[in-house]
């Protein structure tokens, strides 16, 4: 299966896409696993009993689609303002992340936090048109083509955005500019309207008790 980065804007939009593409990791793994214990017992058996085995192997479901593996979650915001709000967040998403095997049995992740903060570069790029939507799509662009940048020096294939989950972001905005980022870069961009699981990640969310932040981050936006 192919890497993937999955830039994490916070935790609760993280905790569907995260736990959703885990699961289809584990499922498409633990699916390889049997079938190569098969493929030892069918080198043993008689050709009947493989006959038989190879049958029922074509009645098995397909493996989901859209599966990878390793998963690097990887959280770089500038956007978000002020430093505190920033950290609350960056905390939320490490609580996130250690906890995820009580929501995917046998399931574990890393969080890369290795960006630095730096809201000057989210200013920078915003300064030539601050409103929205011009505001957010340079928002989006600037995270997403560090994203695309980080996924390459890793050696993954492709990356995404949980921002893809958020019902209150621009959806087909982020998806451009992951697509535009994809083109600049020599990944893929891993395009999924996560948007599907909006009930069931807050219900995940509640679950754990993650922090749920009331705007964006932007400093534009404010309180």
């Amino acid at each position: 299966m192919p890497g993937l980065l999955v830039h994490v804007c916070c935790a609760p939009c993280a905790v569907y896409p995260l736990t959703e593409l885990l699961s289809r990791s584990l499922a498409v793994s633990g699916a390889q696993a049997s079938k190569d214990l098969k493929g030892c017992q069918a080198l043993q058996a008689s050709p009947a009993l493989r006959a038989f085995q190879e049958n029922q192997d074509s009645k098995q479901v397909q493996a989901p689609q859209a599966s990878f593996s390793p998963l690097v979650a990887w959280f770089y915001n500038p956007n978000i303002h002020p430093r505190e709000e920033h950290h609350r967040r960056r905390d939320a998403v490490a609580y996130l992340a250690s906890r995820i095997g009580d929501l995917v049995e046998g399931a574990s992740i890393e969080v890369d936090f290795s960006p630095p903060y730096e809201p000057e570069v989210f200013l920078e790029a915003a300064a030539s048109d601050p409103k929205a939507p011009a505001r957010c799509l340079a928002c989006y662009a600037l995270r997403l083509r560090a994203a695309a940048k980080a996924a390459s020096r890793l050696g993954l294939e492709s990356f995404t955005t949980t921002l893809l989950y958020s019902r209150r972001q621009k959806h087909e905005l982020v998806a451009e500019a992951g697509r535009k980022a994809a083109n600049d870069s020599a990944v893929s961009f891993h395009y999924e309207d996560f948007r599907s699981g909006w009930n069931k990640g807050i219900e995940l969310g509640k679950r754990l008790e993650l922090y749920r932040q009331r705007w964006c981050g932007c400093v534009y936006e404010g309180t």
